[in-house]
């Protein structure tokens, strides 16, 4: 179980960074489309992808007034973090995301040229975070930077140090034993040889995972769970291998580069408007279950797709997936994702 816990929260460190949105099939047809629409006089409007130019070129800028940046008490092994000013200014960002969003999503559909908004995209990231905390590519570098997971994984490599680790991991609900223990320290060590598809700051992991997801690791590992599997079904399934052909999609057009772009960025809050929208969306359901301190995690679905609002953020999610795609030119099988749904 515990073994798992630390599986998925590394992927969804990873996947969350790289999700896209669109099935084979829909894209084969808009391709057939853009040949159809070459081959006549259909104007395209290029008012979209001025405008998603424009706020792409703002957006650190405009995103990073939510922000004040706090240098770490142990800069020789942390990063620092960028710190919301307020509950108000977390809203602010979500929402300085959404209008970027939605505005990566309209320029994308106009099909007209998007060259400007391209290299907008893939403009150096040079905001708050630039030059006091270093972007890098490998899973393990650059969660050891972070000033929450990094002591954990010191624990991991020092044998006096297991027993803090044990009574962290009893506050957020995980019980261990030893055997487990060293599972968890193997995992870890092969995360010094995973890359990541983009590179990531310290404090990246800081704003998406810290305070987030850790208080809800084993209600999401439950989900994922009681809901995974890629054979086809009467309820829908999470197909999680869908995630591992993406991932590999993103790090090739990624490539061999090592800093950080304004896309990235970008990304970085998408990946964190979306847990935050998952966890509303399982606290939500957990209220609505009978017992709530002991949910069927198995009737999480039947709860979105009769829920309006659930299945608004579900929604919403989607398109934040969407972006996500456009950003990095790659795609995500929805369809093959979550079998029984589409």
């Amino acid at each position: 179980m515990l073994k798992k816990s630390i599986i998925v929260l590394c992927a969804v460190l990873l996947l969350a960074l790289v999700i896209g949105c669109s099935a084979d099939s829909i894209a084969s047809f808009g391709k057939s489309l853009g040949k159809l629409s070459d081959a006549t006089l259909v104007p395209r409007n290029p008012y979209y992808v001025e405008k998603a130019t424009e706020n792409v070129k703002a957006f650190i800028e405009e995103s990073e007034k939510a922000f004040v940046w706090q240098d770490s008490y142990e800069p020789e092994k942390t990063d620092g973090v960028l710190k919301f000013k307020s509950d108000e200014m977390k809203v602010f960002y979500r929402e300085t995301v959404d209008e970027t969003v939605n505005l990566l999503l309209s320029a994308r559909d106009s099909s007209a040229s998007d060259k400007a908004l391209r290299n907008a995209l893939n403009a150096k990231y040079e905001g708050l975070s630039y030059g006091k905390s270093e972007a890098r590519k490998i899973v393990f570098d650059a969660l050891v930077r972070d000033q929450t997971v990094g002591g954990l994984l010191e624990n991991l490599d020092d044998d006096d140090k297991r027993a803090n680790l044990i009574m962290l991991l009893a506050m957020w609900g995980i019980r261990v034993n030893s055997n487990q223990l060293e599972t968890i320290k193997k995992t870890v060590q092969d995360l010094h040889t995973t890359e990541m598809p983009i590179p990531l700051q310290g404090c990246d992991i800081n704003t998406m995972l810290t305070g987030r997801l850790f208080g809800q690791i084993k209600s999401i590992v439950n989900i994922i769970k009681s809901n995974s599997g890629s054979e086809p079904g009467d309820k829908p399934k999470i197909d999680t291998s869908v995630f591992a052909k993406f991932r590999e999609d993103i790090k090739t057009n990624v490539g061999s580069r090592d800093y950080q772009t304004v896309g990235d960025k970008i990304a970085v809050g998408i990946a964190t408007c979306i847990m935050d929208m998952m966890i509303e969306v399982k606290n939500d359901f957990e209220a609505s279950c009978t017992d709530p301190d002991n949910p069927d995690y198995g009737l999480f679905f039947d709860y979105v797709f009769e829920n309006a609002e659930a299945k608004a953020k579900l929604d919403k999610i989607l398109s934040y997936f969407d972006a996500m795609s456009y950003i990095y030119n790659s795609k995500l099988d929805i369809a093959g994702l979550v079998s029984g749904v589409f």
